[in-house]
């Protein structure tokens, strides 16, 4: 069986992404012939084209006109709705070009310099080339969505407030060409996945930002009546019961959807179509759910994924690896899949894994083999978080196969992380690790369920400091009764422990529907919860009453930002950026204290500064 995996934007473009490289490791043991096609690369290297851009301009001006005509025609005709829309959208569309549209033509000439900026090792590792080249990829980007305002695309993320996640509005914008930058671009493409001559083309989703954009590709890949086309990812996973009440969305979407982890269901499937192409056949294959008929949705019986024992390394073969924007591969690898605690109230992130781990020498080596075959040094353990007890055995382990690489991990600030077992992890390459802090509030520590000790977290940091290694903390506001003042708190915890705190993302709370906090929400003051009625939602909509309303969260989170200021300088090299994978290069490339110490020339930092190409 022939098969295309496909990694649709938007998503960052710096790295491989994990799960495409697990379903290529397997389904290439399995003997399957693996095509990838990582679109979200493809499409940032678009856009950062002198043609690219300079067609946005036009399309941006026949877009200023188009509005022009349309806010007459609804203001003669009294419609309204019609006439807001319109007005809005021309309104936006003229503060863009007020502000930005003496650079149009400085961004056009030199946006194609990008990828080769950030693939260049001596622009990288430098901190104002970098923020300058993340400027200018910024600005580009900007340029390129503008035409679709409000609609707008970012390194990592794509915004799109004018469509819910109703089935009706998604039909509409996957194939609206004003409002949707996707559908010209796809469109584009189609020919050459086409001619892949793959029997299943299979569409990756990692994240929110990327399931419109998926979603237009799918749709048109179901117009053209080519390949079996298979969805799936965490999103999808979470819509099981939705989507077995829309037997449409199979009919212009896809021809089946992946429930839970995809790697045997993707061998599977390849087994089954292998045999012939029919729907019928989807039956034979575990944790899908698909549309046997144009009324009605079925899912086949549920099977566990393979055991992390059993699995294969994951496979970089087909990955454009020198075209990524960043000079070095960052990989991912883990030791377990869901967490050790599995007890914080607030966390779901569990949710459609089933709870397994791995011996330390298979991940080394598997560490060892995309070194070896690929030139990988620098790993990411995407464990929700490492035990003490397997830091320790992970960290003899590598040092005993002198691999010579650098990797960060998540953890708890569990008191037995001892000095000599996070120095033993400096030396075996760890850079930095990222702490789950939460809160300075010991009443809502303990709320959370967090079971660390609230007094000696710092000193568990400390010890890391001591070590040598970047301590990143996360924290979050408003869980359900947090108040002003303990909100206060994790603020006043961020900014006066930066010896032990090296940097930190700030966040706002979330209810989450499979959390375990829904189990005891009236205990916490949570009521009214309701499920957002959009045919393809996962959001949860919820009463305090008590606390931080969810309208004052983001002004706390910018009250945090602004007194954090004086401790950490205005821009913070850690912070400029961005990505956590962009901060261990930095770390492995220039240590810690270079990074720590870095200050941008203005107080405001790369965020102000005019190009200077």
């Amino acid at each position: 069986m022939r098969v295309l995996l496909v990694f649709p934007p938007q998503w960052t473009a710096a790295q491989p992404f994990f799960g495409l490289a697990a379903l290529n490791g397997h389904l290439r043991a399995a003997r399957h012939e693996v095509s990838v096609r990582d679109l979200n690369l493809e499409f940032m290297e678009h856009v950062l084209t002198e043609r690219t851009l300079r067609e946005a301009v036009e399309r941006l001006g026949d877009e200023l006109g188009r509005l022009e005509v349309e806010l007459a025609q609804a203001e003669k005709t009294g419609d309204t709705d019609a006439y807001a829309f319109a007005r809005a959208r021309l309104d936006g569309l003229e503060r863009y070009v007020e502000r930005a549209g003496s650079t149009f033509n400085f961004i056009c000439a030199h946006a194609g310099d990008v990828p080769a900026l950030l693939r260049s090792k001596d622009v990288y590792y430098a901190p104002d080339a970098h923020a300058q080249a993340q400027r200018l990829f910024d600005a580009a980007l900007e340029l390129y969505s503008a035409p679709s305002f409000p609609t707008s695309i970012r390194s990592s993320d794509f915004r799109h407030p004018t469509c819910s996640y109703d089935l009706a509005p998604i039909l509409s914008f996957t194939q609206d060409e004003r409002l949707n930058p996707f559908v010209g671009y796809f469109r584009a493409q189609l020919p050459s996945l086409l001619a892949d001559g793959a029997g299943v083309i299979a569409l990756s989703v990692a994240s929110f930002s990327q399931v419109l954009p998926a979603l237009t590709l799918a749709r048109q890949l179901k117009q053209a009546r080519g390949p079996r086309v298979l969805l799936g990812g965490n999103f999808f996973s979470r819509l099981e019961d939705a989507l077995r009440q829309k037997p449409e969305f199979f009919t212009h979407f896809a021809d089946a959807v992946a429930i839970g982890e995809g790697e045997r269901t993707m061998v599977e499937l390849c087994q089954a179509l292998d045999g012939g192409s029919g729907l019928e056949r989807l039956s034979l294959v575990p944790n899908l759910v698909y549309a046997p008929a144009p009324d009605r949705v079925v899912s086949t019986p549920k099977q566990p994924n393979y055991a992390m024992a059993d699995q294969v390394f994951q496979e970089l073969e087909g990955f454009p690896l020198d075209r990524y924007l960043a000079p070095e591969r960052v990989v991912c690898v883990r030791t377990s899949k869901t967490c050790y605690w599995s007890q914080c109230s607030f966390c779901d992130c569990y949710y459609g894994l089933e709870k397994d781990s791995v011996g330390v020498k298979q991940v080394v080596g598997e560490m060892r083999h995309l070194r070896d075959r690929y030139g990988v040094r620098h790993f990411e353990f995407v464990d929700q978080c490492l035990t003490p007890a397997v830091l320790a055995a992970l960290s003899d382990a590598l040092l005993e196969a002198e691999l010579d690489v650098h990797w960060f991990f998540n953890a708890r600030t569990e008191l037995s992380f001892t000095e000599p077992i996070l120095q033993k992890a400096k030396r075996a390459g760890a850079t930095m690790i990222m702490w789950g802090v939460e809160s300075g509030s010991p009443r809502i520590l303990k709320a959370m369920k967090k079971g660390v000790p609230f007094e000696r977290r710092m000193e568990v940091l400390g010890r890391s400091t001591g070590a040598g290694l970047f301590n990143f903390a996360y924290v979050f506001f408003g869980f359900p009764t947090e108040t002003h003042e303990e909100a206060q708190q994790t603020i006043d915890l961020i900014r006066d422990n930066t010896e032990v705190i090296h940097g930190y993302g700030r966040s706002v709370f979330t209810l989450g529907k499979h959390a375990p906090l829904m189990q005891e929400a009236e205990r916490h003051g949570i009521f009214d919860i309701v499920e957002e009625q959009q045919d393809l939602s996962t959001n949860l909509t919820y009463k305090i009453a008590e606390g931080l309303q969810p309208e004052e969260l983001m002004a706390v989170s910018a009250k945090c930002h602004e007194q954090c200021k004086a401790a950490y300088g205005d821009r913070p090299l850690w912070m400029a950026l961005r990505s956590r994978e962009a901060l261990h290069l930095y770390l492995a490339t220039h240590g810690r204290d270079f990074v720590r110490g870095f200050e941008f020339e203005d107080a405001a930092g790369a965020a102000t500064k005019e190009f200077v190409f």
